[in-house]
């Protein structure tokens, strides 16, 4: 959807301003949010107000034009319009890459390469969040064949592709989770 679950937006607030990038990659911005958080505690809480004085570079990747609004064109630098295993090749590294709820709209066998390329670019870290298990069929939404679940995940899984980090969030009888991908060593909270 161009909106997810709310159980982890603290965590990965906390790892943004842990992480303290100059440069933001949102893949599969949706409706902003990890534009929206990154933009404020990256400029705004460090009083750079005004557009003119931000020091950080977001950027988002979309592949679903309809989804994109102005609120989007003014929080983010940069915004492409296409597939993220299309456009990484040519995409700058990025002290953060977030993908949130994105991993899971693409086949496995390609999302497992393009989970590796997005490790590629990161600088600090890749922050993925994602459903776990089967508990979480989706199809087309808002005219959006993108946005079909076409791969399942495991914390195990995620581990094992070397996230040294992983939070699970129970949601009614499902789970979900952040995985995080960074030579620093990240806490649980």
């Amino acid at each position: 959807m161009p909106s997810s679950l709310h159980y982890h937006i603290a965590d990965v607030a906390a790892l943004i301003q842990r992480f303290r990038p100059r440069s933001v990659l949102d893949v599969g911005c949706g409706f902003g949010r990890w534009g929206f958080l990154a933009r404020e505690f990256c400029d705004i809480i460090h009083e750079r107000y005004d557009r003119r004085t931000w020091t950080t570079r977001i950027d988002a990747v979309e592949v679903f034009p309809s989804y994109i609004c102005d609120h989007h064109r003014y929080i983010y630098n940069n915004i492409i319009i296409a597939r993220i295993e299309d456009c990484l090749p040519r995409l700058p590294k990025y002290d953060v890459i977030i993908a949130g709820d994105m991993l899971e709209h693409i086949e496995k066998s390609s999302s497992l390469r393009t989970l590796q390329d997005l490790r590629a670019k990161a600088n600090r870290a890749l922050i993925c969040s994602i459903p776990l298990g089967s508990g979480w069929p989706q199809g087309e939404v808002l005219g959006s064949p993108h946005e079909a679940h076409r791969s399942e995940w495991t914390a195990d899984e995620l581990r094992a592709l070397g996230a040294g980090f992983v939070k699970n969030y129970k949601v009614g009888p499902n789970e979900y989770a952040v995985a995080v991908w960074s030579e620093a060593p990240v806490k649980r909270g």
